[in-house]
């Protein structure tokens, strides 16, 4: 995917629109070291639109909470699942996410804040 299309199918169209229904207080946004994402034109839009962005320095997976939650995806699949062909993955995956709780998102951004205040 390009900056244009994540500029306007990712952020206009869903996540924006989500955001504002489920956060109406508010919310700071976050995202990876993906080009598109660091892109002129991303930045740019987020800028323009007011979007509430905290940025964080590259290869920092302790301020990026879906990295603390990839790796414990990992663990899981390895440790639990260990899956050998493509069908145990997914169900593994699957398995996974069903273990993610409102409590368990609140331990990641609550170590978070501890880490870097809002």
């Amino acid at each position: 995917m390009k900056s244009p299309s994540y500029v306007e199918e990712i952020l206009d169209e869903t996540w924006r629109p989500f955001t504002s229904k489920v956060f109406p207080d508010g919310y700071r946004f976050q995202q990876d070291d993906d080009p598109k994402h660091k892109s002129g034109l991303t930045l740019a839009h987020i800028v323009e639109k007011g979007i509430p962005y905290w940025p964080t320095p590259s290869e920092s997976p302790d301020l990026k909470l879906i990295e603390t939650m990839w790796n414990e995806m990992k663990y899981f699949l390895c440790k639990t699942w260990k899956p050998t062909v493509k069908d145990k993955l997914i169900a593994g995956i699957q398995a996974f996410w069903k273990t993610m709780t409102a409590v368990k998102c609140a331990r990641y951004i609550n170590h978070n804040t501890r880490l870097y205040r809002l």
